[in-house]
């Protein structure tokens, strides 16, 4: 992505990666966290605001399409998710029994 012209912020949110905080699964903490890193982006001199786009993995689909509808800033040009959840039951239940199982 960066040689493309992209800048690449890493991003993790609160109780995941190397951050402690509360698990949100993919809610408003998680959300609002992501909002905060693209709005610090988007302000940073070597970024084109006109340029922003997330690249989520696994889980993190679901926060970032979240934070796609509740935050409009900043503008978020595209959304790449790699091996998310595929399907409504799975990610209800973040890993937990599915269909007849739930």
């Amino acid at each position: 992505m960066a040689d493309a012209g992209y800048a690449v912020v890493v991003f993790d949110p609160d109780s995941r990666g190397r951050n402690g905080g509360w698990e949100d699964r993919g809610g408003f903490i998680h959300q609002d966290g992501l909002a905060a890193v693209g709005a610090a982006a988007a302000n940073h001199l070597a970024v084109d605001p006109a340029r922003i786009g997330i690249a989520s993995f696994s889980y993190g689909v679901t926060f970032a399409a979240g934070m796609l509808v509740r935050h409009p800033e900043p503008d978020v040009r595209f959304l790449i998710d790699w091996e998310g959840p595929a399907d409504r039951a799975a990610i209800a239940n973040c890993g937990g029994a599915t269909g007849a199982d739930s």
